[in-house]
C-alpha cells in the first residue's frame, strides 16, 4: 500500500512535470498547488505517522540510555555513603535498621515498581526531617536544603548529600515526567538504591 501511494505521487508530479515542459507558458495556481500539497499530505499521513514514532522511540531511547547510566552511577555512590556512614559508627555497634512497619508498607507495594519508589521517598523523607528535627533543626523547607545542613552538621556523611541529590533528581523525573518509560528494573534499582539512603538515614537517627 505504501508503494502505490508513494506512486501515486511520483505519477501526479510527473505529470505536472511532463505539463509545463510541454507548455511552458501555463501558470499552475497557487490554489492548485496548495490542493496538490493537500493531496500529498493525505496520501503520506501514515508514512508521516510511523516516521514520527520512530523519531520519538528514537528520542526516548536516548533518554532512556541516561537515565539506565545514572541509575547505574548512582548505586556505586550509594555503596559509597554506605561505607562512609559506617565508618562513623562506633566500633562493635550494629547499624540501625529499617523499622518494621517502613519495610512492609515498601514491602506492600513491590509488585508495582513506581508505587514502590513513590512510597520509598514518602518515607526517605519523612526520616531525613525526623533527623533534622532531632538535630535540632527545622524540618521545614526542601528535603535537598534539610541533607545539606545535616551533612553540614556532621549528622550524615559527606557521600550522602551528591547521591541523594542525585537520586531525588532521577526519581522526579521517573514519576513526573510524562511519556516515559523506564524498565521495571531500572526503578526497582532506584527502590534499592533508596532503601540505602533510608538505612542511613536511620543509622543516623540512632
Amino acid at each position: 500500500m505504501t508503494v502505490l501511494r508513494r506512486l501515486f505521487l511520483v505519477v501526479v508530479a510527473s505529470l505536472l512535470i511532463v505539463v509545463r515542459a510541454i507548455r511552458p507558458s501555463m501558470r499552475i495556481d497557487e490554489i492548485s498547488l496548495a490542493l496538490f500539497l493537500l493531496i500529498a499530505l493525505v496520501v503520506m499521513w501514515p508514512d508521516m505517522q510511523r516516521l514520527f514514532a520512530n523519531l520519538r522511540r528514537l528520542k526516548l531511547g536516548g533518554v532512556e540510555l541516561e537515565l539506565a547510566e545514572r541509575v547505574e552511577k548512582l548505586a556505586t555512590q550509594a555503596d559509597r555513603a554506605e561505607e562512609a556512614q559506617a565508618k562513623k559508627r562506633p566500633s562493635k555497634t550494629k547499624p540501625k535498621e529499617i523499622p518494621r512497619d517502613v519495610a512492609a508498607r515498601i514491602a506492600e507495594a513491590a509488585s508495582d515498581p513506581r508505587a514502590a519508589l513513590l512510597i520509598l521517598a514518602i518515607e526517605l523523607e519523612r526520616a531525613i526531617r525526623a533527623l533534622a528535627s532531632k538535630r535540632g533543626l527545622l524540618p521545614a523547607g526542601s528535603t535537598t536544603h534539610l541533607v545539606s545542613n545535616l551533612t553540614a552538621r556532621g549528622a550524615l556523611p559527606d557521600e550522602f548529600l551528591p547521591t541523594f541529590t542525585e537520586f531525588w533528581q532521577v526519581r522526579n523525573r521517573v514519576v513526573h515526567e510524562a511519556g516515559l518509560d523506564v524498565p521495571p528494573g531500572q526503578i526497582y534499582g532506584l527502590v534499592d538504591i533508596g532503601l540505602k539512603l533510608l538505612r542511613i538515614v536511620t543509622d543516623a537517627t540512632s
